[in-house]
């Protein structure tokens, strides 16, 4: 099942397993705001655990299914057969998307029309761009709904965690090549350990981090000694810049929410948190427009942030954007032109158009209030770090991206099954008794 296909078909299927269960008889009491299994109520129990493990299994397939591909070939000699690989392991995930989607999450009609909404303008602008990861950051979007956000991200991070091990693996036993090359600003050598691409490495790993540490129950200052060590590996193997800035901004971050718990609670903090998004792409829009390279503070800026704004500035002033009739709601991916600008709020704005720009910047500005207000601290530093690091890659895409997999939290803030890392109350009865 491709991605183009899930995603046209994926609104049909909610509406119809929506109506099946709340209009058996043509009743349309509490239609709106009651949530339901769709195409049928009952079994819950069995669907939260059906839901847990299409959760699981998706991350495994996500962040596992390429070094099997790649370990199958070396080892078995099989041929390689890129388009055949490929179209399996984006069947598997279409099918355990619609299983989880439609047999083990509930709605209610607001959620549904929601849900069917974001779909819809995601299967429009695939079909203008023909971007594919436009449809993969729409299934991590409504993957978590209703399971459990502890045990969820727990799987994310190992499914990282076990691909490195197992790239490592293969490495020691000369399966794999570890892939060292020279950088060719410095000629300093790293590599990418077969995960594709150096940038793709160091930020899986400075996710697999993140989550970790946004993870602990209690924060404690030795969990920076095995955080930092993370850092240093992907500053010596994969040298990545973004990545390291990311990881070591949330751990500022951390440690000054730690002591100053009265600063993050402060309104004009929590505002900026929530705000980052849209000033950080208004900075950058600004800053790539009028970039001067002798401009000392300019230039430290652009180095901090990986020479994306040279980039961008290079790219408007030195090289032809493309553009077309649609330019207003996007227009066909074209990878030698659209891979120039690594910055999502400009690339996203000449590739998808204005609208999804402004859905990033609002999904942002939604997730972090949210996290806040329910007092997920940690993960609302971490989302404030990724609105910066879409700065220098594009965002849209799970794997480099892991807030699309929270989403769920801004899309469905009244969800009866709340998605957060406090301890869930005990029910009603149980707290009169006690």
């Amino acid at each position: 099942m491709t991605v183009k296909l899930l995603i046209r078909l994926l609104p049909c299927l909610l509406v119809l397993g929506f109506g099946a269960a709340a209009l058996p008889g043509g009743s349309t009491q509490g239609l709106w705001n009651r949530e339901r299994w769709l195409w049928a109520d009952g079994g819950e129990a069995v669907r939260q655990r059906l839901g847990a493990a299409l959760v699981a299994a998706y991350f495994v397939v996500e962040w596992l299914w390429g070094t099997g591909e790649l370990a199958a070939q070396k080892l078995l000699a099989l041929p390689e057969i890129p388009e055949l690989w490929d179209t399996v392991g984006t069947t598997l995930i279409g099918c355990l998307v619609l299983a989880k989607v439609l047999f083990a999450s509930r709605y209610s009609g607001r959620q549904l029309l929601v849900s069917v909404g974001l779909c819809l303008w995601f299967a429009f602008s695939h079909m203008v761009t023909g971007y594919d990861p436009i449809a993969n950051s729409l299934c991590a979007m409504l993957m978590l709904k209703d399971v459990d956000l502890r045990w969820s991200l727990s799987w994310l991070s190992g499914s990282i965690f076990a691909k490195l091990a197992a790239h490592l693996a293969l490495i020691g036993a000369g399966v794999f090549t570890a892939g060292w090359a020279e950088r060719w600003e410095t000629g300093r050598l790293r590599a990418d350990l077969q995960f594709g691409s150096v940038n793709f490495l160091g930020i899986a790993l400075a996710q697999m981090a993140i989550l970790w540490l946004a993870l602990r129950p209690r924060f404690k200052l030795w969990h920076l000694l095995p955080f930092g060590a993370v850092l240093v590996f992907i500053q010596q193997v994969p040298d990545c810049r973004s990545a390291v800035l990311i990881g070591l901004g949330f751990a500022v971050l951390l440690v000054l929410a730690r002591f100053l718990p009265r600063l993050f609670a402060a309104k004009p903090v929590r505002a900026l948190l929530c705000l980052a998004a849209p000033l950080v792409a208004a900075f950058t829009w600004a800053l790539s427009l009028v970039y001067d390279k002798d401009n000392k503070v300019m230039a430290a800026v652009d180095f901090v942030l990986s020479r994306r704004i040279s980039l961008a500035y290079n790219t408007f002033g030195m090289e032809k954007l493309y553009g077309n009739q649609y330019f207003f709601f996007g227009q066909a991916f074209i990878p030698d032109g659209f891979y120039r600008v690594d910055n999502s709020y400009i690339y996203y704005y000449y590739l998808c158009g204005p609208i999804m720009v402004a859905l990033i910047c609002l999904g942002f500005v939604l997730l972090t209030y949210r996290l806040l207000k329910q007092g997920d601290l940690s993960l609302a530093l971490a989302v404030a770090m990724f609105t910066v690091y879409a700065v220098m890659e594009h965002c849209l895409s799970p794997g480099l991206n892991m807030t699309l997999y929270l989403m769920p939290i801004a899309l469905y803030p009244h969800a009866e099954f709340a998605l957060t890392l406090q301890p869930k109350a005990p029910p009603k009865e149980e707290r009169s008794l006690t």
